[in-house]
């Protein structure tokens, strides 16, 4: 696996800035009708795939849903996902039963990582999380031992998605505490 500074140098050599891709994210649930190219595509695919995991077990998998009925039927694997339908692809991520202490955990660093690199990329993005995981493993085929969290919508973003007026963040110096708890 390739040590920080090699991606990081990596991103500079091909032209992007994590910390702009960081900052300048924000979840966004409304996208243009279009596909995402494939090599666009495989980009956010390699991002998760270069996410560390406990113990190094690597247990997580993503299958990539394009086509309209099995967006539906992912879309209806969430209380408030109706969203997932007009995204060009869901991204659904699965764990298997073994996937250590805390899978979620993983699953959440293989996410993070798609959606920022897809923000790099243009693309508009936001997370889903799964309520009913059994429908959703029966409509993709997914095995049992398998649970499946999370869902993470990927598209264009329209040209009338609104301006992202996100709640104002807490500020740092209210939220980071230096060696322990207490303020001096």
């Amino acid at each position: 696996m390739p040590d920080l500074g090699s991606v990081l140098l990596l991103m500079r050599i091909l032209g992007m800035d994590a910390y702009k891709a960081v900052i300048e994210k924000r979840d966004k649930r409304e996208f243009e009708s279009r596909p995402i190219p494939e090599e666009v595509l495989s980009k956010v695919l390699q991002a998760t795939r270069m996410a560390g995991s406990g113990k190094n077990r690597q247990t997580g998998r993503i299958v990539v849903v394009a086509d309209q009925e099995g967006r539906n039927s992912v879309a209806e694997s969430g209380d408030f996902g109706d969203w997932i339908k007009e995204a060009a692809v869901a991204l659904v991520f699965a764990i298997h039963s073994d996937g250590g202490l805390r899978p979620d955990f993983d699953i959440g660093r293989m996410a993070q990582n798609a959606m920022i690199v897809a923000n790099s990329e243009g693309l508009s993005s936001c997370p889903m999380t799964v309520y009913r995981q059994q429908e959703l493993r029966d409509a993709l085929s997914i095995p049992d031992d398998y649970d499946v969290p999370m869902v993470v919508g990927i598209g264009f973003p329209t040209n009338s998605s609104k301006t992202s007026r996100s709640h104002p963040r807490v500020p740092l110096e209210d939220m980071i505490y230096r060696e322990t708890w207490q303020r001096p």
